[in-house]
């Protein structure tokens, strides 16, 4: 199924999986509707949160980074014709092609998450405190918040052996 890059949310009728008919806001594409559009970033995150992903409808996997971004001749006709409508002041050309060159612009420049937040008491912190920590922040008297970059790394959260 071919999704145009820019959807449109809006307030329809629909109906849901059981059959009943429903009122609600869905994202519309020109050939139809869908739950959602995701890039592997999204996915790892709705997964990182516990998420299950249920069904992947069409997809398309990138082996290696694009030497150039794939839109990139689009983004430049619409960053000329923006600028060309902000010569003329015309605002709502201008605002609209700034809107469709971030449409097309925006998920392909997307970084990979490669870190991770956790709340560790202090002793695990302590015992786990090495490069792969980022950032700490005490949240209270016994707990902190831990970025950490996510490398290949096992981390000790098991309580300390008291003597």
């Amino acid at each position: 199924m071919f999704f145009q890059p820019i959807p449109a949310k809006d307030k329809i009728t629909f109906t849901n999986r059981i059959g009943k008919k429903k009122n609600g806001i869905k994202i519309r594409f020109r050939n139809g509707f869908c739950h959602d559009v995701l890039t592997s970033v999204d996915i790892q995150e709705i997964v990182k949160a516990g998420g299950r992903i249920i069904k992947i409808l069409d997809g398309i996997v990138y082996e290696e980074n694009f030497k150039t971004p794939p839109y990139r001749d689009y983004i430049l006709i619409l960053r000329d014709l923006r600028n060309k409508y902000k010569r003329e002041d015309n605002i709502v050309g201008s605002n609209c092609m700034k809107l469709l060159g971030n449409s097309l612009y925006g998920k392909s420049i997307q970084k990979d998450i490669n870190t991770s937040r956790h709340l560790w008491s202090e002793v695990t912190l302590k015992a786990n405190f090495d490069s792969h920590v980022i950032h700490y922040e005490k949240v209270n008297d016994s707990q902190y918040i831990v970025e950490i970059n996510e490398e290949e790394k096992e981390f000790d959260c098991t309580p300390p052996k008291s003597t």
